[in-house]
C-alpha cells in the first residue's frame, strides 16, 4: 500500500517532549505543541511523522503513528547534552526515514534517550520532583546572578 511520511517543525503532541521537571529551560512546554497540527496528523494518519523544534532525539509510536526527531541542535547543546540529541547511535549522520529498497521501507525502531526512557517509565503528572541536573543548573545560574 501507499506509505505516508509527514513533516513539521513543531511538535504535534506534547508527549514528544520530556516532562517539565526534566527541562533546564522550564518555559519550553509553553512553545512546543500545536493542537491544530496534532489534529491534522491524527486526520492524516501517516506511517511516520518527522518533527523538530525541541532538539531531543526521539523515536516513538503513539496511536499508530511513528514520531521521529533527529535533532542537530546548536553547538553548545551538542557539547553539553549529546546523549539527549542522539538517535540510532548516530549523532553526526543524517537520518534516512524511508528507503524504498528496504523491507517495509522504514528503518527499525531506533534508540533515543528520552523516548527510550518513556518506554520504561510512563509519564507521571503527579511527580513534580525536579531532576538533579535541573537543580544543579538552577543553582549555578543563581550563584552567577548574585
Amino acid at each position: 500500500g501507499e506509505r505516508i511520511v509527514s513533516f513539521s517543525h513543531f511538535l504535534p503532541r506534547k508527549e514528544l517532549c520530556p516532562e517539565k521537571r526534566f527541562l533546564t529551560y522550564a518555559n519550553l512546554p509553553k512553545a512546543i505543541g500545536s493542537d491544530v497540527l496534532g489534529r491534522r496528523v491524527n486526520q492524516l494518519q501517516p506511517d511516520v511523522h518527522v518533527f523538530g523544534h525541541t532538539h531531543f532525539g526521539w523515536d516513538q509510536e503513539i496511536n499508530g503513528v511513528r514520531y521521529i526527531q533527529a535533532a542537530l541542535a546548536y553547538p553548545y547543546e551538542r557539547s553539553r547534552r549529546m546523549r539527549s540529541l542522539t538517535i540510532a547511535n548516530a549523532p553526526d549522520q543524517l537520518l534516512m526515514v524511508y528507503d524504498s529498497a528496504a523491507a517495509g521501507g522504514f528503518p527499525p525502531p531506533m534508540s533515543a534517550s528520552w523516548s527510550d526512557y518513556y518506554k520504561m517509565f510512563p509519564r507521571d503528572p503527579t511527580n513534580t520532583e525536579v531532576a538533579w541536573w535541573v537543580k544543579k543548573r538552577v543553582r549555578r545560574r543563581s550563584s552567577r546572578n548574585r
